[in-house]
Formats: C-alpha cells, sequence, structure tokens
C-alpha cells in the first residue's frame, strides 16, 4: 500500500558520527517508520454512524488498523474506529484499501533494470511541457526512503548531482537524452568529500559551493576543489549574478520566534551572512511575515521568496523586497486547492515564472511574480511515475531546461531509484 511522507526526514536535523553508518541506518529507517502513515486518496461522501444514524460529509484520507482518518469539508481531520460505521460504510473502507493494495509500481523488482517511465506532456496555463528521462548511467538505487542522491544543480553546459555517500558527480548535458561523464570532474567524473552533500550552490558558470554533512564547504572550480569556503548551514539561494542572495533558518523556531532570515553577499572567495530578518530585533521583523517553519528560500526576480509553515498552520509563500516589505502571501488552509500547497521541496526562478515544487502534493505550480498560480501539474502522470518523491529542481538559463531529481521505490521493494528529469516549456 502506499505510503506518504507527512515531513521529510531529514529535516529532523539529526547528527551522526561519520564513522557509524549502521546507526544513522537504524535511526532513520525507525524515523521513517515512526513518519509513514498509510494514505488513501478517496472521494467525499456521506458517512453514517450505524447506531445513531448520524451522518457527516468527508474524504477518506487513511486508514490505520481498525481505525480511519477523515477530513471533512473545513479540512479538519479526525479519527473514527470502523465498526461504528454502516456496512456499506465498511465496505467502502475495505475496497479503498484493497485498491491501494494492488497498485503497481511501473519498476524492475531488481537493482539492475532501470525504471521505464512513459512520461506524458500537458499544456496548462499557456505552457507546453514535456519531460524527458536522462540517462544518467547504471541505475542509481538505494534503501533509503529518499533515494541515494541529495541535490541536483544545472549550470551552463553541465548537470552536477550530490549524494549521501559524500560524492559530486559532473555530467555533461546535450540535445540527447543521455548525459556524459564530465571529466574535469576526474576520470570517472565523481569527487570525493567524505560527507553527505547537503546542498550546491551555483556561484558563476565555473564555480559551485557545495555544503557539506561534515559543516565543511567547498568551492569547486571548473569540476576541481578549490578551496575551502564558509556555506551557510540553512536553506539558500543566490542571485543569478551570483553576489547576493537570502538564507533562511529551516526547522521549528522558538514558540515566540519566526524563522530567520539572513542576506548574503560574495566576495574575495567568500559568502559573507548578515542577519536580515530576526526575532531579536522586533524592528527587523516585517509586517505580515509570520513564518513560524521555513522549509526553503528563493531569489525571485530580485525579490525573496520565503515558503514553510505560517504561525497559523498553514503552508504558504512570502514574497518580500529588498526593503522588507511583503509583497504577497500565497497559501491555503485547503491544501488541494490551487493555491495550495502541502510541502516545499524547491523554488525555481524561470521566464515563465517561478517553479514551485511540492512532494507532499506530488505536483508542480507555476506562480507569477505576483503571486498568482497560472498553471497546476500532477507530476505522477507527467513524469510517468507512480508516486514519486520530488527531491530536488535547477533550471539552467543556458538552454532553457528545468531539471528535476526525483525518487520512486520499485516494484514490490523497498528498493528507491534516483532518475533524472529535463523539463522543456519554461524558455522564452
Amino acid at each position: 500500500m502506499h505510503v506518504d511522507l507527512t515531513r521529510r526526514v531529514s529535516n529532523l536535523q539529526l547528527q551522526f558520527p561519520d564513522d557509524a553508518p549502521m546507526l544513522k541506518r537504524l535511526l532513520l529507517q525507525i524515523s521513517v517508520f515512526v513518519l509513514l502513515c498509510t494514505n488513501i486518496h478517496g472521494q467525499t461522501r456521506t458517512w453514517t454512524e450505524e447506531s445513531t444514524g448520524r451522518t457527516i460529509t468527508a474524504t477518506l484520507v487513511e486508514r490505520n488498523g481498525d481505525s480511519v482518518v477523515l477530513r471533512n469539508l473545513n479540512g479538519k481531520r479526525f479519527t473514527v474506529a470502523i465498526e461504528r460505521f454502516t456496512k456499506a460504510d465498511q465496505t467502502y473502507i475495505d475496497e479503498a484499501s484493497a485498491k491501494e493494495d494492488k497498485v503497481e509500481h511501473q519498476a524492475a523488482s531488481d537493482r539492475g533494470n532501470r525504471l521505464k517511465p512513459s512520461p506524458k506532456p500537458v499544456n496548462v496555463g499557456g505552457l507546453k511541457l514535456k519531460a524527458e528521462l536522462l540517462d544518467a548511467g547504471p541505475p542509481i538505487t538505494s534503501d533509503d526512503a529518499f533515494g541515494e542522491l541529495t541535490q541536483i544543480l544545472a549550470v551552463k553546459d553541465q548537470v552536477v548531482v550530490g549524494g549521501k555517500d559524500g560524492t559530486i558527480t559532473g555530467f555533461k548535458t546535450n540535445e540527447g537524452a543521455s548525459l556524459q561523464v564530465n571529466r574535469a570532474f576526474g576520470d570517472s567524473g565523481v569527487i570525493e568529500t567524505g560527507s553527505e552533500v547537503e546542498r550546491l550552490l551555483r556561484i558563476t558558470d565555473n564555480q559551485v559551493a557545495a555544503r557539506l554533512r561534515s559543516g565543511k564547504g567547498l568551492l569547486i572550480e571548473s569540476g576541481q576543489i578549490k578551496s575551502d569556503i564558509a556555506t551557510p548551514n540553512e536553506s539558500t539561494s543566490l542571485d543569478r549574478s551570483g553576489t547576493w542572495g537570502v538564507s533562511v533558518e529551516t526547522g521549528s523556531s522558538s514558540a515566540k520566534g519566526f524563522s530567520r532570515v539572513s542576506m548574503l553577499s560574495f566576495n574575495s572567495g567568500e559568502l559573507e551572512k548578515t542577519h536580515w530578518i530576526t526575532s531579536k530585533d522586533p524592528s527587523a521583523v516585517p509586517a505580515g511575515y509570520t513564518m513560524k517553519n521555513a522549509s526553503c528560500a528563493a531569489v525571485i526576480g530580485g525579490d525573496i521568496w520565503i515558503a514553510g509553515l505560517n504561525e497559523e498552520g498553514v503552508q504558504e509563500i512570502v514574497c518580500l523586497d529588498r526593503d522588507r516589505k511583503v509583497q504577497f502571501r500565497l497559501g491555503n488552509k485547503n491544501a488541494f486547492a490551487s493555491d495550495g500547497f502541502g510541502n516545499f521541496t524547491a523554488i525555481e526562478e524561470t521566464p515563465r515564472g517561478a517553479v514551485v515544487l511540492d512532494s507532499n502534493m506530488r505536483d508542480l505550480k507555476v506562480v507569477s511574480l505576483d503571486g498568482s498560480v497560472t498553471a497546476v501539474v500532477d507530476v505522477k502522470p507527467f513524469l510517468g511515475l507512480s508516486y514519486p518523491w520530488i527531491i530536488d529542481a535547477s533550471y539552467n538559463p543556458s538552454d532553457g531546461y528545468l531539471y528535476l531529481l526525483v525518487a520512486q521505490a520499485r516494484e514490490k521493494s523497498e528498493v528507491r531509484e534516483n532518475l533524472i528529469y529535463r523539463i522543456s516549456g519554461f524558455a522564452k
């Protein structure tokens, strides 16, 4: 049966010694088990209590053993014992559960054979979008719930990916459907860092900054490690000029405070950080800024977009100009609404607007610079996958493609395969 994550395990910020891989994997598996729940996407229907005849209109969200979770029309969730419902309702629950059990992943059951999805192009919001699966060599598989790869960055004529095993791999792009090993990164196209790659940042077309779980930062120039570099341990985004950017404190902040935001500048090979919004300085907290648990930040059209959970418990995007004035807020208590969100994975600027990727809802939204949602794409049929987890994305203005990194489970197996897609339709 399909399962959905209520939050990414990586957001727990658990720290492990580098020499304790077995302990790390054990605790990660325990964390995944705790955070997973059986998810049944049912239809809104009328439910009847057998003993009283009382009814309620709600949607079946999930089944947990002898009880189910329903969501009413106001979005409120509540748990009810299955035995309280009429026989017809109980039959509906059983059939919905059985249907989910029979859903098959489009995959081979072993590690050697690669997934063979069939993406479907879409025309939506004036955009003609097409996803193409790229051949990056042998299948990249892992027992990890999110796959082996963590980051993707498209720069000029290359794609760079980072992994949990500490590798940074460089590929050369071309018009074909395959990625070629970038020999500038060595004969195998791989740099070994010794620590999980948490973040990749474009500085210039020839310079990439890598943030490692060990806390170390690396400046990579033309495929070679040039020097160490200070990099924020936060969600970070740089302007296309590479001279300034923003980082935001992710995860839960204090009960009385908001997620801290810092401005970044890049000078003489170093990233310098200055606090921009902090609860310690109330005068620096803009009116309307209520971000309690940020997920990511992005520089879009010269403004700062911060996405995450606000103090009202709503997933939203807050757009600020560089004078700390709120330009718009985008979000909805109903995550299924066109302007609603379940989780923010990445926000990327394109000539057609900002692309907002939501792993929980499995969708891609295009948002204009004024905060209007102009397109919503269900990534499951679009990518040709049954239940993908969106990991990261990177738009490359040099070739006009959006590069997407996802993970998909194999058929009848917990093995995940990482896939790299190239999406056209965002260039003008």
